[in-house]
Protein backbone atom coordinates (compact mmCIF):
# COMPACT_ATOMS: atom_id res chain seq x y z
CA UNK A 1 0.00 0.00 0.00
CA UNK A 2 2.82 2.59 0.51
CA UNK A 3 3.32 2.69 -3.22
CA UNK A 4 -0.20 3.57 -3.75
CA UNK A 5 -0.07 5.82 -1.63
CA UNK A 6 2.69 7.78 -2.69
CA UNK A 7 1.64 7.64 -6.38
CA UNK A 8 -1.75 8.85 -5.27
CA UNK A 9 -0.43 11.87 -3.55
CA UNK A 10 2.28 12.52 -6.32
CA UNK A 11 -0.73 12.73 -9.14
CA UNK A 12 -2.57 14.88 -6.42
CA UNK A 13 0.70 16.82 -6.03
CA UNK A 14 0.51 17.18 -9.68
CA UNK A 15 -2.84 18.33 -10.49
CA UNK A 16 -3.69 20.63 -8.02
CA UNK A 17 -0.64 22.73 -8.43
CA UNK A 18 -1.33 22.70 -12.38
CA UNK A 19 -4.73 23.87 -11.18
CA UNK A 20 -3.31 26.04 -8.30
CA UNK A 21 -6.37 24.21 -6.21
CA UNK A 22 -4.06 22.06 -4.07
CA UNK A 23 -5.25 19.01 -4.92
CA UNK A 24 -7.57 18.14 -1.99
CA UNK A 25 -11.00 18.18 -3.71
CA UNK A 26 -9.63 15.18 -5.70
CA UNK A 27 -7.99 13.74 -2.70
CA UNK A 28 -11.19 13.76 -0.17
CA UNK A 29 -13.13 11.72 -2.15
CA UNK A 30 -10.46 8.98 -2.69
CA UNK A 31 -10.23 8.93 0.90
CA UNK A 32 -13.79 8.76 1.43
CA UNK A 33 -13.86 5.80 -0.61
CA UNK A 34 -10.93 4.11 0.67
CA UNK A 35 -11.68 4.70 4.34
CA UNK A 36 -15.52 4.86 4.58
CA UNK A 37 -15.19 3.58 8.59
CA UNK A 38 -12.93 6.98 9.19
CA UNK A 39 -14.15 10.11 10.77
CA UNK A 40 -15.03 13.35 9.40
CA UNK A 41 -11.83 14.75 11.23
CA UNK A 42 -9.48 12.30 10.07
CA UNK A 43 -10.23 12.90 6.02
CA UNK A 44 -10.06 16.47 6.55
CA UNK A 45 -6.92 16.13 8.42
CA UNK A 46 -5.22 14.08 6.47
CA UNK A 47 -6.07 15.79 2.85
CA UNK A 48 -5.35 19.01 4.55
CA UNK A 49 -1.66 17.88 5.83
CA UNK A 50 -1.47 16.88 1.95
CA UNK A 51 -2.82 19.98 0.51
CA UNK A 52 0.00 21.78 3.00
CA UNK A 53 3.01 20.15 1.64
CA UNK A 54 1.83 20.31 -1.92
CA UNK A 55 0.62 23.87 -1.48
CA UNK A 56 4.11 24.54 0.21
CA UNK A 57 6.09 22.72 -3.18
CA UNK A 58 4.34 24.34 -4.99
CA UNK A 59 5.10 27.72 -3.78
CA UNK A 60 8.28 27.28 -3.62
CA UNK A 61 8.50 26.24 -7.12
CA UNK A 62 6.00 29.30 -8.23
CA UNK A 63 8.17 31.47 -6.46
CA UNK A 64 11.41 30.73 -8.50
CA UNK A 65 9.06 31.04 -11.79
CA UNK A 66 8.17 34.75 -10.18
CA UNK A 67 4.52 34.21 -10.48
CA UNK A 68 2.80 34.67 -7.09
CA UNK A 69 1.57 38.26 -6.05
CA UNK A 70 2.64 38.00 -2.57
CA UNK A 71 1.49 41.50 -1.74
CA UNK A 72 -1.89 40.88 -1.80
CA UNK A 73 -1.64 36.59 -1.34
CA UNK A 74 -0.71 37.67 2.10
CA UNK A 75 -3.65 40.10 2.37
CA UNK A 76 -6.29 37.41 1.17
CA UNK A 77 -3.89 34.65 3.48
CA UNK A 78 -3.96 36.57 6.92
CA UNK A 79 -7.71 37.48 6.07
CA UNK A 80 -8.41 33.26 6.29
CA UNK A 81 -6.61 32.38 8.83
CA UNK A 82 -9.56 32.95 11.29
CA UNK A 83 -11.95 30.71 9.04
CA UNK A 84 -9.43 28.16 8.79
CA UNK A 85 -9.20 27.75 12.02
CA UNK A 86 -12.98 27.38 12.90
CA UNK A 87 -13.20 25.39 9.93
CA UNK A 88 -10.58 22.71 10.93
CA UNK A 89 -12.26 22.55 14.57
CA UNK A 90 -15.93 22.53 13.22
CA UNK A 91 -15.07 18.77 12.07
CA UNK A 92 -15.14 17.48 14.93
CA UNK A 93 -18.92 18.37 15.21
CA UNK A 94 -20.09 16.87 11.61
CA UNK A 95 -21.32 12.80 11.41
CA UNK A 96 -19.93 11.41 8.71
CA UNK A 97 -23.42 11.56 6.52
CA UNK A 98 -23.42 15.49 6.80
CA UNK A 99 -20.21 15.68 5.82
CA UNK A 100 -20.40 13.23 2.70
CA UNK A 101 -23.70 14.90 1.55
CA UNK A 102 -22.24 18.57 2.10
CA UNK A 103 -18.90 17.26 -0.18
CA UNK A 104 -20.90 15.97 -2.48
CA UNK A 105 -23.35 18.71 -3.65
CA UNK A 106 -19.93 21.31 -3.13
CA UNK A 107 -18.29 18.92 -5.84
CA UNK A 108 -21.43 18.66 -8.63
CA UNK A 109 -21.11 22.78 -7.86
CA UNK A 110 -17.91 22.68 -8.68
CA UNK A 111 -18.21 20.41 -11.89
CA UNK A 112 -20.85 22.28 -13.18
CA UNK A 113 -18.55 25.70 -12.57
CA UNK A 114 -15.65 24.20 -14.24
CA UNK A 115 -18.09 23.15 -17.13
CA UNK A 116 -19.54 26.38 -17.21
CA UNK A 117 -16.09 27.68 -17.49
CA UNK A 118 -15.20 25.37 -20.61
CA UNK A 119 -18.27 26.72 -22.47
CA UNK A 120 -16.92 30.39 -21.93
CA UNK A 121 -13.45 29.61 -23.37
CA UNK A 122 -15.03 27.94 -26.43
CA UNK A 123 -17.45 30.91 -26.56
CA UNK A 124 -14.17 33.08 -26.32
CA UNK A 125 -15.51 34.75 -23.65
CA UNK A 126 -14.18 33.16 -20.46
CA UNK A 127 -10.85 33.57 -19.09
CA UNK A 128 -8.79 30.16 -19.90
CA UNK A 129 -6.08 32.01 -21.39
CA UNK A 130 -3.14 34.52 -20.32
CA UNK A 131 -4.93 37.36 -20.74
CA UNK A 132 -6.19 39.77 -17.73
CA UNK A 133 -9.59 40.27 -17.00
CA UNK A 134 -10.88 43.72 -15.65
CA UNK A 135 -11.17 43.70 -11.67
CA UNK A 136 -14.65 43.58 -10.36
CA UNK A 137 -14.19 43.53 -6.50
CA UNK A 138 -11.46 45.41 -5.13
CA UNK A 139 -8.95 44.46 -2.27
CA UNK A 140 -11.84 44.03 0.63
CA UNK A 141 -13.89 42.20 -1.77
CA UNK A 142 -11.12 39.80 -1.91
CA UNK A 143 -10.49 40.05 1.88
CA UNK A 144 -14.27 38.66 2.12
CA UNK A 145 -13.73 36.01 -0.42
CA UNK A 146 -10.98 34.94 1.66
CA UNK A 147 -12.88 34.70 5.28
CA UNK A 148 -15.15 32.27 3.58
CA UNK A 149 -13.04 29.77 1.65
CA UNK A 150 -10.93 29.80 4.55
CA UNK A 151 -13.79 28.38 6.60
CA UNK A 152 -15.53 26.12 3.71
CA UNK A 153 -12.23 24.81 2.50
CA UNK A 154 -10.89 23.64 5.88
CA UNK A 155 -14.45 22.49 7.21
CA UNK A 156 -14.11 20.02 4.16
CA UNK A 157 -10.16 19.37 3.83
CA UNK A 158 -10.31 20.65 0.22
CA UNK A 159 -7.78 23.43 0.85
CA UNK A 160 -9.73 25.75 -0.98
CA UNK A 161 -7.88 26.57 -4.12
CA UNK A 162 -10.45 25.47 -6.06
CA UNK A 163 -12.74 27.97 -4.99
CA UNK A 164 -9.99 30.84 -4.63
CA UNK A 165 -8.89 30.59 -7.88
CA UNK A 166 -11.69 31.06 -9.97
CA UNK A 167 -12.64 34.51 -7.27
CA UNK A 168 -8.89 35.60 -8.31
CA UNK A 169 -9.69 35.67 -11.97
CA UNK A 170 -13.28 36.53 -12.51
CA UNK A 171 -13.96 39.01 -9.76
CA UNK A 172 -9.90 40.39 -8.70
CA UNK A 173 -8.72 40.37 -12.56
CA UNK A 174 -5.36 38.00 -11.92
CA UNK A 175 -4.12 36.64 -14.60
CA UNK A 176 -4.77 32.66 -14.68
CA UNK A 177 -0.98 31.80 -14.28
CA UNK A 178 -0.58 34.32 -11.42
CA UNK A 179 -3.86 33.09 -9.72
CA UNK A 180 -2.94 29.64 -9.80
CA UNK A 181 0.69 30.70 -8.08
CA UNK A 182 -1.16 33.02 -5.60
CA UNK A 183 -3.52 30.50 -4.65
CA UNK A 184 -0.90 27.82 -3.73
CA UNK A 185 0.90 30.24 -1.81
CA UNK A 186 -2.31 31.23 0.62
CA UNK A 187 -3.22 27.59 0.79
CA UNK A 188 0.26 26.87 2.21
CA UNK A 189 -0.38 29.04 4.79
CA UNK A 190 -4.12 28.63 5.49
CA UNK A 191 -3.50 24.49 5.44
CA UNK A 192 -0.87 24.98 8.25
CA UNK A 193 -3.09 27.00 10.38
CA UNK A 194 -5.74 23.32 9.53
CA UNK A 195 -2.56 21.07 10.47
CA UNK A 196 -1.91 22.38 13.72
CA UNK A 197 -5.44 22.58 14.76
CA UNK A 198 -5.41 18.56 13.63
CA UNK A 199 -2.46 17.76 15.71
CA UNK A 200 -3.78 19.85 18.77
CA UNK A 201 -6.95 17.37 18.26
CA UNK A 202 -4.81 14.19 18.07
CA UNK A 203 -7.02 14.04 14.47
CA UNK A 204 -3.92 11.76 12.65
CA UNK A 205 -3.77 9.09 15.17
CA UNK A 206 -3.41 5.88 13.37
CA UNK A 207 -2.69 7.52 10.44
CA UNK A 208 0.92 8.64 10.47
CA UNK A 209 1.93 6.97 7.90
CA UNK A 210 -0.37 7.34 5.23
CA UNK A 211 0.03 10.77 5.66
CA UNK A 212 3.61 10.59 5.57
CA UNK A 213 3.46 8.61 1.94
CA UNK A 214 0.53 10.95 1.03
CA UNK A 215 2.52 13.98 1.61
CA UNK A 216 5.70 12.91 0.36
CA UNK A 217 4.17 11.85 -3.28
CA UNK A 218 2.26 15.16 -3.75
CA UNK A 219 6.08 17.23 -2.51
CA UNK A 220 6.67 15.65 -5.85
CA UNK A 221 4.13 15.36 -7.62
CA UNK A 222 3.25 19.36 -7.27
CA UNK A 223 7.32 20.21 -8.31
CA UNK A 224 6.34 18.29 -11.64
CA UNK A 225 2.88 20.10 -12.30
CA UNK A 226 4.52 23.74 -11.48
CA UNK A 227 6.87 22.77 -14.38
CA UNK A 228 4.52 21.08 -16.99
CA UNK A 229 1.58 23.67 -16.01
CA UNK A 230 2.95 25.76 -18.84
CA UNK A 231 2.56 23.29 -21.35
CA UNK A 232 -0.70 21.25 -20.66
CA UNK A 233 -3.77 22.47 -21.98
CA UNK A 234 -5.68 23.62 -19.30
CA UNK A 235 -8.85 23.25 -21.40
CA UNK A 236 -8.67 19.20 -21.32
CA UNK A 237 -7.89 19.12 -17.83
CA UNK A 238 -10.36 21.37 -16.83
CA UNK A 239 -13.22 18.97 -18.89
CA UNK A 240 -11.38 16.00 -17.05
CA UNK A 241 -11.51 16.88 -13.33
CA UNK A 242 -15.61 18.42 -14.16
CA UNK A 243 -16.51 15.06 -15.46
CA UNK A 244 -15.04 12.97 -12.69
CA UNK A 245 -16.11 15.45 -10.04
CA UNK A 246 -19.97 15.59 -11.25
CA UNK A 247 -19.78 11.70 -11.30
CA UNK A 248 -17.96 11.32 -7.86
CA UNK A 249 -20.53 13.62 -6.59
CA UNK A 250 -23.45 11.79 -7.92
CA UNK A 251 -22.05 8.70 -6.76
CA UNK A 252 -21.83 9.89 -3.15
CA UNK A 253 -25.29 11.54 -3.01
CA UNK A 254 -26.80 8.65 -4.55
CA UNK A 255 -24.91 6.92 -2.08
CA UNK A 256 -25.88 8.65 1.38
CA UNK A 257 -29.87 8.99 0.14
CA UNK A 258 -30.04 4.92 -0.28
Amino acid sequence: MTAIFIIIGFLIGMLGTIVGAGGGFILVPILMFLWPEKNTFQLTAVSSAVVFFNALSGTIAYALMKKIDFKRGLIFAVSALPGAYLGALSTHYLSRTVFDLIFAVMLVAISIFLAYRIWLAYRQVGHVNHHNTQAKLGIWGGVIISIFVGFMSNILGIGGGIIHVPALVYLLGFKVPIAAATSHFILAITSFVAVGEHMVQSSYTGLEWETLFLASGAIVGAQAGARISKYVNEKIIIFVLSLALFVVGVKIILGVIN
